[in-house]
C-alpha cells in the first residue's frame, strides 16, 4: 500500500462537521485512488499536492470549494504562502490567498436569464405556497444561470417559509425542462446578524447540499442583475437544514468571485491500495 499525509478541510465552515468537506493528500496518486479517498471521507473532492495542486472531483461542480479548501487548509498548516495559486483539474482554478487566511476564487461569467417556468410551478416543486414566492418575485423574478450544469435561482419572502421547503417529484421535471441541475432558493431573512442572505440548494433529485459555490455565484449574479443590495459583495449563510452550516461571500456582478475560509478538522496519514486493488483504505 502507498502511504501519504492527509488533511481534511471543511470549506466555508466556522466549526467542525460543517460546510463542504474536501480531502487534501500530499503525493502523487491515480485519480481512481484519489476518488476512493474522497468517497471514504464523504468529501466533495480530493486535492493532490504533487509538484502542483490538482483537483480530483468526487462529485461535479466543486472546483470553487476545492480551491478555497486547499488554500486555507494548507495555509493553516504553514504549507502555502499568501498570494495567487493555480489548481489544475477538469477546470483550472486560480485562488488568491490573503494574509488573514481567507481565500478568493473568481467564478466564471454568469449569464442571467429570466425563466419561462411559472412561480406557481416552482413553488409546488418545493412544496411551498406560491404566495411565498410571488411578492418577492415581483422585484426578483426567478432566473436561470447556465453555468456549471445550470442553476435556477428563486427568491422566497421569509426564512420561515424557506425552512419548510420539501422538494417533490416535480422538481426533477422542472429542472429537466429548464435544463438545470440545481435550484438555489434565497431569502434575505437570515439567522445571523452578520449575514445578508440565506440560501438552500437542492439538486434536481431533491438532495440538499450544505452549500454550493456554483449556486451561490449564480445567485450573486441574479441579485446583482436586479440591484437588490447597495453593495459589491454579500455574506451568504447556508446548510443549516442539513446540520452543516456554512458562510460564503459572493460578488454581485455577472462575473462574481467566491470567498471564504476552511477549517482543518482531520490530519493524519492514509494508506491506499494500488490502482485496481479493492483492499480497504486505511486512515
Amino acid at each position: 500500500m502507498e502511504t501519504a499525509p492527509l488533511i481534511q478541510v471543511d470549506t466555508f465552515a466556522q466549526e467542525p462537521l460543517a460546510g463542504v468537506p474536501v480531502a487534501i493528500v500530499e503525493g502523487a496518486l491515480a485519480d481512481t485512488q484519489a476518488r476512493r479517498i474522497g468517497g471514504e471521507l464523504g468529501a466533495a473532492a480530493t486535492v493532490l499536492n504533487e509538484e502542483n495542486l490538482r483537483i480530483v472531483p468526487v462529485r461535479e461542480s466543486v472546483g470553487l470549494e476545492a480551491a478555497v479548501a486547499t488554500a486555507t487548509g494548507l495555509y493553516q498548516r504553514d504549507r502555502l504562502e499568501p498570494g495567487e495559486h493555480v489548481l489544475d483539474g477538469p477546470e483550472s482554478q486560480t485562488v488568491e490567498l490573503n494574509v488573514d487566511g481567507t481565500a478568493r476564487v473568481p467564478a466564471p461569467h454568469q449569464p442571467v436569464e429570466e425563466t419561462a417556468g411559472s412561480i406557481d410551478r416552482i413553488a409546488k416543486s418545493l412544496g411551498l405556497d406560491p404566495a411565498a414566492l410571488e411578492d418577492i418575485g415581483a422585484d426578483l423574478p426567478p432566473a436561470v444561470v447556465d453555468v456549471a450544469g445550470g442553476t435556477l435561482s428563486v427568491g422566497v419572502n421569509f426564512f420561515e417559509h424557506l425552512s419548510r421547503a420539501t422538494p417533490r417529484g416535480q422538481l426533477s421535471e422542472l429542472c429537466a425542462d429548464l435544463e438545470v441541475t440545481r435550484l438555489c432558493a434565497v431569502t434575505f431573512d437570515t439567522l445571523k446578524r452578520t449575514t445578508d442572505a440565506h440560501v438552500r440548494v437542492f439538486e434536481a433529485d431533491g438532495t440538499e447540499r450544505a452549500v454550493s459555490a456554483a449556486a451561490v455565484a449564480a445567485c450573486g449574479a441574479h441579485l446583482g442583475r436586479h440591484d437588490v443590495f447597495d453593495a459589491d459583495t454579500i455574506a451568504v449563510e447556508s446548510g443549516h437544514a442539513v446540520d452543516r452550516p456554512s458562510i460564503v461571500e459572493t460578488g454581485l456582478t455577472a462575473k462574481p468571485s467566491i470567498a471564504g475560509r476552511g477549517l482543518v478538522v482531520l490530519e493524519g496519514t492514509v494508506s491506499v491500495p494500488p490502482t485496481g486493488d479493492d483492499e480497504i483504505i486505511e486512515l
